[in-house]
């Protein structure tokens, strides 16, 4: 999102159960439109992950 000028990161800290990310939306995209974005690719890319490399965790789920 960064790279298509949908938002400017200032910084982000990855924690072992979440995230933290300090960004600043670039017009015409508002911060809800860049926050259910970021979360649903994200998740897409954990679910990939999931099921290219740990097929075993995904079962869990």
């Amino acid at each position: 999102m960064a790279e298509n000028n949908r938002m400017k990161i200032f910084a982000f800290v990855i924690m072992s159960n979440h995230i933290h990310v300090i960004w600043q939306n670039i017009p015409p995209y508002n911060q809800k439109e860049n926050q259910l974005s970021f979360m649903k690719f994200t998740a897409q890319m954990i679910l990939k992950e999931l099921r290219n490399n740990h097929q075993e965790v995904l079962k869990h789920f």
